[in-house]
């Protein structure tokens, strides 16, 4: 009875370390299934990484251009409005020198003029030479006028 006893407390450890040795194997196994699958996320993950990266990259790069084309445009718009600016005082410098020649203009003629009909009150001849040079200065300052 003892001896049955030992064999069967014998076997049911012997079916113990059986199922303990099946749940190992089966353990094993399921960590060997987990070890692979925590290898493709990391993968994955630095795939993923990766990615983004490169997408940040590409956006970082994309908006730095923006940002050079924007500063070329202002740079351009300023440089435009600097020229423009120096062509009106130009036209300015110039249109103020020609009112200024025509000022010079009229008042050389008003003396002339005062000086021609003084110089008639004095002198009887020379009347159609006096009327032929008043017609040529008038001309002239027309011309200059209409320029």
């Amino acid at each position: 009875e003892k001896l049955s006893y030992t064999k069967r407390s014998l076997e049911a450890k012997e079916n113990s370390i059986r199922q303990l040795a099946s749940e190992h194997d089966a353990l094993r196994e399921a960590n060997s299934e987990l070890e692979e699958n925590l290898r493709d996320l990391k993968a994955t993950h630095e795939e993923e990484v990766e990615g983004l990266r490169s997408q940040l990259e590409t956006w970082r790069n994309k908006h730095l251009e923006q940002a050079r084309l924007v500063d070329i445009k202002d740079k351009e718009r300023r440089r435009t409005r600097e020229m423009h600016q120096d062509l009106v005082e130009e036209k300015l410098d110039e249109l103020q020198d020609k009112i200024r020649q025509k000022d010079e203009l009229i008042e050389s003629f008003k003396k002339e003029s005062a000086q021609l009909k003084s110089s008639e009150a004095s002198q009887t001849g020379g009347v159609e030479e006096k009327i032929r040079l008043k017609d040529e200065l008038i001309g002239s300052l027309r011309r200059e006028l209409s320029d």
